[in-house]
């Protein structure tokens, strides 16, 4: 791998960042995909398990971007050193990159719904470019900004997915269809709206 590509700049004003915004690569990714013939038509099974990868995806992007949004800290890529709070909260308690694993996560719905082995190979670059070029930036800006927080928050929470990502999920899940039921206005015990 090319180490221009995926190197931390130092710039000027002290600010590290990459070559490549995670969106450019993601794009990148996706057009690499596309560019790889599907050798089976789609089928109900793959649209179906796409589908629910995508759906996933999407939730784990949006609730971390909203959380982001409501502590008042910088989603942009390319500024890793300007975060002002460490969110642990909501999706960050599954994952310490969410909106990376559900792009991650994107490419492999699009790899699933193609029906293409071979599709999933971008999805892996993907993967490899953000896990030592990106990812690699921001922790060290987090270290350095919150210190023992994140050190902490390292080892209760994985970079990616793992198993403490499921039990966490599940341990949460009970919790969350409780909220959704109640936002939907139905009581334990009450007849359903007509």
């Amino acid at each position: 791998m090319p180490r221009g590509l995926v190197a931390p700049l130092a710039r000027g004003d002290g600010r590290a960042t990459v070559l490549l915004p995670p969106v450019v690569l993601l794009v990148v990714a996706a057009a690499a995909q596309g560019m790889i013939p599907a050798r089976h038509p789609r089928a109900a099974g793959s649209v179906a398990a796409a589908s629910v990868v995508a759906a996933a995806s999407a939730a784990l992007a949006t609730d971390a971007l909203l959380r982001f949004h409501r502590h008042g800290t910088t989603v942009d890529p390319l500024r890793p050193t300007a975060a002002e709070r460490l969110v642990t909260d909501g999706a960050n308690a599954l994952t310490r990159n969410p909106m990376y694993v559900a792009m991650a996560g994107a490419l492999l719905a699009h790899a699933v719904v193609r029906r293409s082995p071979a599709a999933v190979l971008p999805a892996a670059a993907f993967v490899v470019v953000l896990d030592r070029g990106q990812i690699a930036v921001e922790e060290a800006a987090l270290a350095d900004r919150f210190a023992a927080t994140y050190e902490t928050y390292r080892e209760q929470v994985p970079r990616w997915v793992d198993r403490r990502t499921a039990t966490t999920a599940l341990a949460a899940a009970p919790r969350l269809v409780g909220r959704g039921v109640r936002r939907l206005g139905v009581r334990a015990g009450a007849a359903p709206p007509g």
